[in-house]
């Protein structure tokens, strides 16, 4: 189901404030409150914890440019976290390590290739190899989960599966500030609304994998 951030915000103000009258002026102050709680809702769905979203999975594929050993990579901007804990280089998988655990990972003195991740969503992130031969010219693959877009203009389209959930979020915490007992009602089938989701997104696989979060 696609829905636009217009068609959200007018649906919003039919079940808030019960006319059709929804602002038609983005820099309106009810749009904007209205828009600021929508990305809310967004941000809620990405941080459920131990999901991983299908409608936030990516695949990269490319080919490594540097002949230097334990080389480092430079993920994508939009990169929040490894979806299949490892990166194929030449066919072979090399596996993710926490970065907590790499300490000890190359203590065990081990020559088996690993890489750990490091950075933040303001720096970028860099896949950080260990044990990594030179690999100039082989194709590099790997999947990730992406940051979850916000949203700006009226034509922006949400990217989870039931745009409805951000509708009956949205109403919820505006009856809550109201005061509203019909907030809960809202809060209740917003709740259930994910849950459907949650259930829909297990039951689909990316790469013959689940999507839950690896442990």
């Amino acid at each position: 189901m696609l829905m636009t951030v217009d068609d959200i915000q007018k649906q919003i103000h039919v079940m808030y404030e019960g006319d059709v009258d929804a602002p038609a002026n983005t820099s309106d102050e009810d749009y904007q409150i209205r828009l600021r709680l929508i990305n809310q809702a967004i941000a809620e769905w990405e941080a459920v914890p131990n999901v991983l979203w299908r409608e936030l999975v990516k695949v990269i594929v490319t080919t490594c440019q540097t002949d230097e050993e334990n080389m480092s990579l430079d993920l994508p901007a939009d990169f929040a976290k490894m979806y299949s804990g490892y990166i194929t280089i030449a066919d072979q998988k090399i596996q993710e390590v926490p970065i907590e655990y790499v300490t000890a990972k190359i203590g065990e003195d081990s020559i088996e290739p690993f890489f750990y991740v490091t950075g933040n969503s303001a720096q970028g992130y860099k896949a950080n190899f260990i044990n990594l031969d030179a690999c100039e010219g082989a194709i590099i693959s790997y999947s990730y989960i992406k940051q979850a877009e916000a949203m700006n203009t009226p034509t922006d389209v949400p990217e989870l599966s039931d745009p409805t959930y951000i509708i009956h979020r949205v109403v919820a915490e505006l009856f809550a500030q109201d005061s509203d007992p019909k907030s809960t009602r809202e809060l209740s089938i917003s709740q259930s609304l994910l849950e459907q989701m949650i259930v829909r997104n297990s039951l689909t696989s990316i790469d013959g994998e689940n999507t839950y979060e690896r442990s």
